[in-house]
């Protein structure tokens, strides 16, 4: 086992990739983040947008559901165990993460927006 240490803030970029499983509110940037290091998730989904991205991930294989009023230490564990134990998981997770491209989105959605403009310049001057 590692050492526990405490820390007001660490970058997802830098601690997923050292962490075997994720458990988290079921935000799509956490949900994302925990996707793109390739690790399964356990998720307590509280609000919003939250309970949609659950189903979302769970249906994809790297996650596992915990409704609010369940999550207890002894299934959160017993949902841990179920994910880390799991090669079928564990397969899907790095076949989702090797199509995770966060760079070539942020390039393909710039790309996008820049022929949105084109189009727009186009139609405003009649050329």
């Amino acid at each position: 086992a590692g050492a526990v240490e405490r820390a007001a803030y660490v970058p997802f970029r830098r601690l997923l990739p050292r962490s075997r499983l994720l458990v988290h509110h079921g935000g799509i940037g956490t949900a994302s983040a925990a996707l793109a290091a390739g690790i399964p998730q356990v998720i307590v989904p509280l609000a919003f947008d939250q309970f949609d991205n659950t189903d979302r991930f769970a249906a994809l294989g790297v996650a596992r559901k915990v409704p609010r009023s369940l999550f207890q230490p002894r299934r959160a564990a017993r949902e841990i165990e179920r994910l880390l134990g799991s090669q079928e998981v564990a397969d899907r997770c790095k076949r989702l993460q090797a199509r995770v491209d966060p760079e070539g989105a942020l390039r393909r959605a710039c790309e996008a927006a820049e022929g949105l403009g084109d189009r727009s310049a186009t139609r405003l001057t009649g050329a």
